[in-house]
This record gives structure tokens, C-alpha cells and sequence, in this order.
């Protein structure tokens, strides 16, 4: 998912579409390979909140490229954008 026009970013409403019953797990990559896209804190909450509806399925945030940000946009890690779904 994402899309070009939007800077390949998985939308809230695009996360929703996808999670099923039998969703286990969701990889959230911020910042991306190989796009860059880097997600806002608004968004990460936006994710968030789907998430929050769909208590069954478990969040792998990977930010192995933390250290590669070359935007404006600062990095922000989606544990930090929403500490309640650390656990």
C-alpha cells in the first residue's frame, strides 16, 4: 500500500482496509526504503488509532533507517507517537 501521490505513505484509511480477523501483525517502516518517506507524528497517530480498534493485531515498528532522514520532516518513532501501544 501507498501510493505515489502520497509520498507512499499507508494511509489510516488504507490500514483499515487491509486488517482482517486473521491479521497478526503489521510492519510499520518509517523512515522508508527505498522511498524516504517519513512519517509526521500526526500520522503516526492516525495509524495509531486504527490500531487501537484492532486490539488483536501486534505492531512491529521497523526504524532501522532512524539515522537516514534527508527531508525537513524530523523522525519521530511510532512508540514515541503512541506510548500506549508499547505493550
Amino acid at each position: 500500500h501507498g501510493h505515489e501521490s502520497n509520498g507512499f505513505k499507508l494511509t489510516p484509511a488504507e490500514l483499515e482496509d487491509a486488517i482482517t480477523p486473521r491479521t497478526k501483525w503489521v510492519i510499520l517502516n518509517s523512515p522508508n526504503n527505498p522511498s524516504g518517506a517519513v512519517y509526521s507524528v500526526a500520522e503516526l497517530q492516525a495509524l495509531a488509532q486504527v490500531l487501537r480498534d484492532h486490539p488483536h493485531v501486534l505492531i512491529m515498528a521497523d526504524e532501522i533507517y532512524e539515522h537516514f532522514v534527508y527531508g525537513d520532516e524530523p523522525y519521530v518513532s511510532f512508540p514515541a507517537a503512541a506510548p500506549d501501544l508499547k505493550e
